[in-house]
């Protein structure tokens, strides 16, 4: 039973693995029978574009788009961003607050020449100082080290190899 089964088997394969034998001129057909599929398709596109056709625009109306474009894209002037009346009160409060230091703190009254007070004032306004540890010297080499580590990388990423 097991070979009857094998010899069925093997002929099923053999008849499948048969070529069909075709006409000579199969694949002309074929083809032709493509091209006229085409020629219905392009014949049904043009009847539906030519029912449905654009309009034509009428002469002047590119000069009129343009036009309209031309009109509705005036240039606008130049327009800063602090315009110069802000520019005048900012530097009217700096001159009030420069007047008032000068005139209204008279905390110094042991000054001979009034200049002289006056740039005390304006020396006292304009100094601090800094926390201990930005005046190390320890604080100040570390600096140089980094920036000067940063400064090499930078140039060593950058640097054109030559090949």
């Amino acid at each position: 039973m097991m070979e009857d089964n094998k010899k069925r088997l093997d002929k099923f394969i053999k008849d499948g693995m048969a070529v069909e034998n075709t006409s000579f001129d199969f694949s002309n057909k074929i083809m032709q029978n493509i091209n006229a599929t085409e020629k219905a398709k392009d014949r049904a596109l043009g009847s539906l574009l030519q029912k449905h056709t654009l309009e034509q625009p009428s002469m002047g109306f590119s000069s009129a788009v343009l036009d309209e474009i031309h009109a509705l894209s005036t240039a606008k002037a130049y327009q800063p961003v602090i315009s110069k009346k802000v520019w005048y009160i900012i530097f009217s409060l700096v001159f009030l607050i420069i007047c008032y230091i000068l005139f209204y703190m008279d905390d110094l009254q042991t000054s001979t020449f009034i200049v002289d007070a006056y740039l005390i004032k304006l020396e006292r306004l304009f100094t601090f100082e800094l926390p201990d540890i930005l005046s190390s010297p320890i604080f100040a080499l570390s600096m140089f080290a980094l920036s000067t580590l940063l400064f090499l990388d930078y140039f060593l990423k950058n640097r054109k190899t030559i090949v």
